[in-house]
Order: structure tokens, then sequence, then C-alpha cells
């Protein structure tokens, strides 16, 4: 199964990098509180996200903050 599969499937990738490592899922709080849990993190501690433009990021910005209100 290849990385874009497995987040269809709703499982989580890890993407390591030169640099750093990113951890990638579906857009859901599901997938949001496993990647916190999977860092050690507090639930309502942010979580960085990537956008492949600036056109990605606003297209999903309404759903983005419903979703932090939630966490």
């Amino acid at each position: 199964m290849n990385a874009v599969d497995a987040v269809r499937a709703g499982d989580l990738v890890l993407l390591p990098t030169d640099t750093v490592y990113g951890l990638c899922g579906p857009e859901t709080e599901d997938a949001a509180r496993r990647i916190a849990a999977l860092k050690g993190r507090a639930a309502d501690q942010p979580i960085a996200l990537l956008f492949a433009d600036v056109e990605a990021a606003l297209a999903r910005a309404p759903r983005l903050e419903r979703a932090a209100h939630l966490l």
C-alpha cells in the first residue's frame, strides 16, 4: 500500500525528510488526536499543517476553524 492509499484508508503515514519528519493523515478529528498522542502532545496543543499552496489552505480554512474548536 502506498502513502496516498494509506491516508485514504484512514491510516497515519510517517514522512521522513532530510531535516525533520512529518506525520500525515486524513483531515479528521480522529487523525488529529492520534497524531497528538503519537507526538506526546496534549489534545489542545496546536499541530502544524502544510498545504501545497495558498489556495489549498484558504479552501480548508472554514473547516479547520471548526475542527480547532472541537479539539
